[in-house]
Order: C-alpha cells, then sequence, then structure tokens
C-alpha cells in the first residue's frame, strides 16, 4: 500500500510539473508572438503617420474600429466557444464533423457581417465623417468582416486541436504579410492606400491561417454532416458563442457609460488620460493572460467533467501565472513614468499613479481570470453571462465613486476594486455551482504577490525608491526560484522520513 502511495503521488507530482512546463513554454511562444504582433502594427502606424499623416492614422483607426465593433456584434464569438468543442472532442470522426461545422458557421456568420457593413455603409459614414463621402471606403472594406470570420475559425481549429506551433506561425506570418504589404501601398498611394491597406491585412492574415488550418485538418465543408444537420451540431457552440458576444457588449456598454460621465465630470482631458493608463494596464500588462488563454483553455476543456483533475488544472494555472506576473507587475511599477513617457509623451504623466495602483489588480485578476475560463470549459453560457454583467456593473459603480473621490489615482483603486469584485464574483459561482476546490497553496501565492505589489506601489506612490527597488528585486528572485521548482520539480522526502 505504501509502494502504491508513494506510486501516485509521484505521478500527481510529476503530472504538477509537467502542467507548469507546458504553461510556462505556452506563455513564452505566444507572449513573443503576441509582442511580435504588436510591434508590426506599431511599425505600420508609424509608417502611415510618416507617409501620410496625422489624418491618414486617423482614417485607418475609424474604419478599423468599426469593423470591429460591428465584427463584434455579428461574430457570435465563435473563435472562443467552438474551442471548447473541438479540444474535448476525444472521438476524430466527431472532432472533424465539428470542424467542417464551425468551417460553415464561419462563412455564415462572415456572410452576416460582410452584409451589415454594405448596408450600413451610409449610416458609418454619416455617424465619423458627418456627410456621405466615405460610404465607398466602408462599402470597399466590408468584404474584410468576411476575411476575419474565416481566419477566427482557423484559429479555434488551430488552438482546439492543439496545433499551437502552427497557430503561433500564422500569426506572426499573417502579421508580417501585412505590414510587407502595406509599405509600398501607404508609400506610392498615400492615402489612397488605406483602403487597400485594411482589406490587405485582413486578407493576408486570413490566407495564413487557412494554410495552417489545412494543414492541421484538411478543408472540409460536407465530412459527414448533411448542410441541414449544421444547426444541430453546432448549436452547442453557437449558444455559448452568443452568451459570451453579449458578455462582451455588456464590459463595452459599461466603459462606454463610465466614459461619457467622466467626459462631463472631468472633460475631454482626463477621459484620454483615463484611457492612456487603462490601455497600459489592461492591454500591454494582460499580454500575458492572452498568451496563456491559448494553452488553457483547450486543456481545461478535455478535463472539465473531471471535478479533481479540473481543479488542478486551475490551481496549477493560477500558481504559475501568479509567480510570472509578480516581476512583471512590480517592475511596471518602478518604470511606470519612462513607460507613460516612452508610449505617449510628458503631457500624460498625470496617469502614472493611477498605472502603479491598479497594476496591483492585475494579480487579483489572475485568479478570477482562471476560473473565469473554468466557467466557459464548462459550456455555462449564461452563467458566464450574469458573471460578466455583474463585473461590468461593479466595476462601473467603482470607477464613478474612485474618480468622486480620488480623482485619476482613485481610478487606479477603483481598477484593484473592480477586480477584487470579479474574484469574489467568479468564485462564488465556481464554488457554489460547480464545487471547485482550489489547493490552499493559490491563496498562499496570491497573499504573497499581493502584499510585495502592495509595498511597491506604496513605496513607489511615496517616494520612497530604495524601498521599492529593493523589495521588487527580491519578489523578482523569489519568483525565479519558485517559478524553476515548479517547472523542474523537487524530490520528494516526505516518505522517507516516514520511513
Amino acid at each position: 500500500m505504501e509502494e502504491n502511495g508513494k506510486r501516485i503521488e509521484e505521478t500527481g507530482s510529476q503530472r504538477g510539473v509537467s502542467l507548469s512546463r507546458r504553461i510556462v513554454k505556452a506563455m513564452g511562444v505566444f507572449g513573443g508572438v503576441q509582442v511580435l504582433t504588436m510591434l508590426f502594427s506599431l511599425i505600420r502606424i508609424k509608417l502611415l503617420a510618416i507617409f501620410v499623416g496625422p489624418a491618414g492614422v486617423g482614417l485607418l483607426g475609424i474604419l478599423n474600429s468599426t469593423l470591429d465593433m460591428t465584427y463584434s456584434a455579428t461574430s457570435l464569438s465563435l473563435r472562443n466557444s467552438s474551442v471548447r468543442d473541438i479540444a474535448a472532442e476525444g472521438d476524430e470522426r466527431h472532432r472533424r464533423s465539428i470542424i467542417a461545422v464551425l468551417r460553415r458557421w464561419s462563412l455564415l456568420v462572415g456572410a452576416l457581417g460582410l452584409l451589415v457593413v454594405l448596408v450600413a455603409s451610409p449610416l458609418f459614414s454619416l455617424s465619423a465623417f458627418k456627410s456621405t463621402a466615405y460610404t465607398w471606403a466602408f462599402l470597399a472594406v466590408a468584404v474584410v468582416m468576411m476575411f476575419n470570420a474565416l481566419a477566427d475559425g482557423e484559429k479555434a481549429v488551430l488552438q482546439g486541436t492543439g496545433q499551437l506551433r502552427y497557430l503561433a506561425s500564422s500569426q506572426v506570418w499573417g502579421a508580417a504579410l501585412g505590414l510587407a504589404a502595406c509599405i509600398p501601398l501607404f508609400y506610392f498611394l498615400k492615402d489612397d492606400g488605406i483602403v487597400p491597406a485594411v482589406i490587405a491585412c485582413s486578407a493576408l492574415a486570413a490566407l495564413a491561417m487557412w494554410c495552417y488550418g489545412r494543414k492541421a485538418v484538411p478543408y472540409s465543408l460536407r465530412a459527414d454532416v448533411p448542410w441541414r444537420d449544421t444547426w444541430r451540431v453546432g448549436r452547442g457552440f453557437v449558444k455559448l458563442g452568443f452568451f459570451m458576444m453579449l458578455s462582451t457588449f455588456m464590459g463595452f456598454l459599461a466603459n462606454y457609460l463610465f466614459v461619457m460621465w467622466l467626459t462631463h465630470s472631468g472633460g475631454v482631458n482626463t477621459v484620454g488620460l483615463y484611457q492612456a493608463g487603462y490601455t497600459i494596464v489592461d492591454k500591454y500588462a494582460g499580454l500575458i493572460f492572452t498568451a496563456m488563454a491559448v494553452e488553457y483553455y483547450p486543456r481545461l476543456a478535455c478535463v472539465v467533467a473531471d471535478k479533481l483533475k479540473a481543479a488542478e488544472y486551475v490551481s496549477r494555472q493560477i500558481g504559475v501565472t501568479m509567480v510570472v506576473m509578480l516581476p512583471v507587475v512590480v517592475i511596471m511599477m518602478l518604470l511606470a513614468s519612462p513607460i507613460v513617457a516612452i508610449l505617449y509623451s510628458e503631457k500624460f504623466m498625470a496617469a502614472v499613479p493611477l498605472v502603479v495602483i491598479a497594476l496591483s489588480g492585475s494579480l487579483f485578476r489572475v485568479v478570477s481570470w482562471s476560473m473565469a475560463y473554468y466557467i466557459l470549459a464548462r459550456g455555462s453560457g449564461k452563467l458566464y453571462f450574469v458573471t460578466e454583467t455583474l463585473s461590468a456593473i461593479a466595476t462601473l459603480v467603482v470607477n464613478i465613486a474612485g474618480y468622486h473621490y480620488g480623482g485619476l489615482a482613485g481610478l487606479g483603486y477603483a481598477y484593484v476594486g473592480g477586480q477584487i469584485a470579479y474574484v469574489i464574483i467568479t468564485f462564488v459561482c465556481c464554488r457554489f455551482y460547480y464545487q471547485l476546490r482550489l489547493d490552499g497553496k493559490v491563496w498562499l501565492f496570491t497573499a504573497v504577490a499581493l502584499a510585495a505589489s502592495g509595498a511597491v506601489m506604496w513605496a513607489v506612490t511615496a517616494g520612497a525608491w530604495w524601498l521599492a527597488i529593493a523589495v521588487a528585486v527580491i519578489a523578482s528572485a523569489a519568483s525565479a526560484v519558485t517559478l524553476w521548482k515548479m517547472i523542474k520539480g523537487q524530490p520528494r522526502t516526505d516518505y522517507n522520513s516516514q520511513n
């Protein structure tokens, strides 16, 4: 019995080490992909600014934001919802049927988005430019909706089948080819090259995704599923995607309402400072979350029916992500001023306190993010919608209160408060709906990380730089050692002492 128990425990320990390695590897690969694609995007915008000027950058931003908004309302979030069904299906024949149906749905939502943009082009032009002069531009870029839908379908195929190397390569190639196409268009055509550039970037990204998706799973819309059964086979991920789409809309709505309130209460300059600080915290620091979700979500979907194994996966994900995230947070706190100056300008330095304080909220986000994906992996679209809606309402309330009582710094504390509320909401749902029990070490890691980040935050805001640097160095070194032990494993000595 002792030998059996030892074998079982060693197997569990080895599984934990293997999980940690997979998590860190995914973070490294897709974190690099995120950085590269963002770099290509920045270069593209820089070239546009040089060759065309501010008006060109503005036109590109309007076109892209309009397309993004429309796509978010017509795509049914199939990109994320379908990954669960593909990853969880153990029968290869059934999996190929799901993939064939997903590709059909990608065509359908792409056609829907294209049609919406075609019909609404005059309205989009009037809304953005107060004239119909740019209706032709919106008509031309409508085809982007189809390209985006096809690309997202292939992304889901690659992610759900575990072809992560293909997924990474396709994203990099798509971004690189898009940049290569934009250079001559911006240089020779100037502002007349903006619309062709938008179409080319989307088409080349879709082409790269299609090539790698076809390599992973041969392209076939027929498979073994008649077209009349397209709804029957796909209704699971379509319904889940519908609720995910509504959840995204609630987040957009809450942010829109707050920005409108802030515009009236603090003015346009205050909104600009808020948007700058929020982007640094949520987008740039959030690259780690985006990178790790690529591997975490399909892996969790495969074991979600086993509560013990799922709890182990969620706990391990939180632990490793927390250890990785802590050095990122404290270093960004120390470098908040130069980061703001480099990404924006000296005029945005008033946003630095917001950034420093809000960064602590990213650590709470590690916990809530991991549990939110557990809800998605369970296929609970309605419950996910409830959690996201409650989180959006809580965030709106604390943001208004934070700015009212503390100005921009108060918005930093509001971000932390919103993330705490999200942790509570997701924890209660996972605990009481699914009896998910996390490992006790999760809360230990979280408490230590919050204490370290809180100390650095206080020291930076108080001007105690030596203390801030000392705590940041110690926290980063401790994180590095802990991560090394997680991915390398340690010999167990507890049984030797017992025997």
